[in-house]
């Protein structure tokens, strides 16, 4: 079966979801001290952070010591 015109390398679950993998948040934590900021790890390697509550997120993997980036 193909999705948008390439063979996916792994069964997807349904038909037309083109998701072969499903990131999964492992770790969230909210600050104890500033309202509106959490951080959440992921299972693909990254660290994301909201500062306004989780309206907006940024990934800061690169910039936190020790955090090894994702391998493709």
């Amino acid at each position: 079966m193909q999705i948008f015109g390439k063979t996916p390398e792994q069964e997807p679950l349904s038909r037309h979801d083109g998701v072969q993998e499903y990131p999964t948040i492992t770790t969230l934590s909210e600050s104890p001290l500033t309202p509106n900021v959490l951080w959440v790890g992921t299972d693909d390697g990254n660290v994301q952070v909201t500062r306004d509550g989780g309206k907006t997120w940024k990934n800061v993997a690169p910039k936190v010591p020790g955090v090894q980036r994702e391998l493709t």
